[in-house]
């Protein structure tokens, strides 16, 4: 018993440092995007490139890895996960260029995917129903902890140091890691359904999003109406639709589409998509908003960046004590409507209001997050058989991280749009004050449709999956 429970707690450990981990890489660099810019002589739209090659890697082979684990087993997959991310950091510390610093990121994402889908999976394979309100909240949390502290502490080493620590400091986060899996038991390897990996369909995923995402970045520089925009257009349309046919189709799809059958699934599913939509555009657009239109120096920025994560952390440990008063349902809708609120004060900022209004914006969004995501894992997984968690996180987390990236496309493309597609930075010159309260209304619309799919997911009793599937 005493091994079993310590094996729980090295596995809770684990999943927070991974968690955090890839969460904290996917924003840490939002704030030195302008000097990344500067420092290669590259456009803002090329730049990003450096955020977009880790998200579309992430989303692309999500579901597949979510599939290892049934292969291998959990303790081995941590392990390669870490070992993979460890070594793509070492190598983006040392990248010589910008090309370079994307193709990296890109294989930092390998080993970061690997470690998130693992997390909420293994949470529902090897804890008991009275552990998994803990595991959920802390899946889902650390890596949102992480997301928003990233900005926070990119800008703090940055107003210190090279951009190139934001990686380095990454290497004992993955030794401590390491040392943490190899100290712990097998984590048995799934025998139920064994499926190849599925290379086909990560490449026709991957394939798509990336057009769809190049002609969504490169549009506001090459036009919209130009031949290179219209085919990758039409190119990424055919292969997501020949995608999908594919997944439901083929008998070794990874991509296990067929659980957006589930209505209570299906509901969550969405809803945690446009909520990370939402908060993937924030967190790219407000250290700009802070540094480039409120004048807020580099290192304030990351000081008032880090109400978010802290809100967050400080209410993590109320987590379990407000599941056991609150269903998920009203966890999730009470979290929605924060979301609405602070998108609400944060329409009231104007070019003279104090930073006061913005940390409190910030500050409920991460109560706010505190109680959405852990709810919506923690309603749209319960549905679905044991043997089935390991896919039905990979499609949550592939959404997740869709969200994310779309989030970023968007709201770049937006201040693009109002910048001129040559600039590396915002300006209260170029880019007025009114772009951001034009996100704001995005960001509220966002949250609403959420909302939409939190009631959809409460209509009705959870259908478990049929036995066929």
């Amino acid at each position: 018993m005493e091994t079993h429970t310590r094996n729980h707690a090295r596995l809770l450990a684990v999943i927070s440092l991974s968690g955090f981990l890839t969460g904290f890489d996917y924003t840490a660099l939002t704030i030195a995007i302008p000097k990344l810019g500067q420092e290669f002589q590259s456009t803002y739209s090329i730049t990003s490139w450096v955020l977009l090659a880790y998200a579309l890697i992430f989303a692309s082979f999500a579901m597949p890895a979510g599939n290892l684990i049934r292969i291998f087993g959990g303790r081995k997959l941590l392990m390669a996960g870490f070992l993979i991310y460890a070594v793509s950091s070492v190598c983006c510390t040392l990248a010589p260029g910008i090309l370079s610093l994307a193709l990296f990121r890109a294989l930092q994402a390998i080993g970061g995917v690997i470690l998130f889908v693992s997390g909420p999976a293994l949470v529902r394979l090897h804890m008991g129903e009275d552990a998994r309100g803990l595991g959920y909240g802390i899946a889902a949390l650390a890596p949102t902890i992480g997301i928003f502290s990233g900005p926070a502490l990119g800008a703090l080493i940055l107003s210190e140091l090279s951009w190139r620590w934001i990686f380095v400091v990454n290497l004992p986060v993955c030794l401590v890691g390491i040392s943490i899996v190899a100290l712990m038991s097998p984590l048995r390897a799934s025998n139920v359904g064994k499926k190849q990996f599925d290379i086909p369909g990560s490449l026709m995923l991957l394939s798509g999003l990336g057009l769809l995402v190049f002609a969504l970045n490169r549009g506001t520089e090459l036009g919209w109406a130009s031949h290179y925009i219209l085919i990758a257009f039409a190119i990424s349309a055919i292969n997501l639709v020949v995608f999908a046919v594919w997944e439901l189709r083929s008998a070794r799809a990874a991509f296990e589409l067929r659980l957006l059958k589930v209505a209570v699934f299906r509901n969550g599913a969405f809803a945690i998509f446009l909520y990370l939509f939402l908060y993937g555009g924030l967190s790219f657009s407000f250290p700009i908003f802070l540094n480039q239109i409120k004048d807020v120096d580099i290192a304030t920025v990351g000081w008032i960046m880090s109400v978010q994560p802290m809100t967050i952390l400080a209410t993590t440990f109320g987590v379990g004590t407000i599941a056991a008063v609150l269903s998920s349902g009203w966890r999730a809708g009470i979290g929605v409507a924060l979301i609405v609120a602070s998108m609400a004060l944060a329409l009231q900022d104007h070019r003279a209001t104090g930073l006061w209004l913005v940390s409190l914006v910030l500050f409920a969004l991460g109560l706010a997050q505190t109680l959405f995501l852990p709810a919506m894992l923690e309603r749209s997984l319960e549905p679905i058989k044991q043997e089935r968690a390991a896919q039905a996180t990979g499609v949550l987390t592939t959404l997740r991280t869709m969200g994310q990236l779309f989030g970023v496309v968007v709201f770049e493309t937006i201040l693009s749009s109002r910048v001129g597609a040559d600039n590396t930075q915002v300006t209260p010159t170029h880019g007025d004050h009114l772009s951001f309260l034009s996100l704001f209304w995005l960001a509220m619309l966002v949250a609403l449709l959420a909302g939409v799919c939190v009631l959809a997911q409460n209509v009705g009793r959870p259908k478990s999956l049929s036995p066929e599937l």
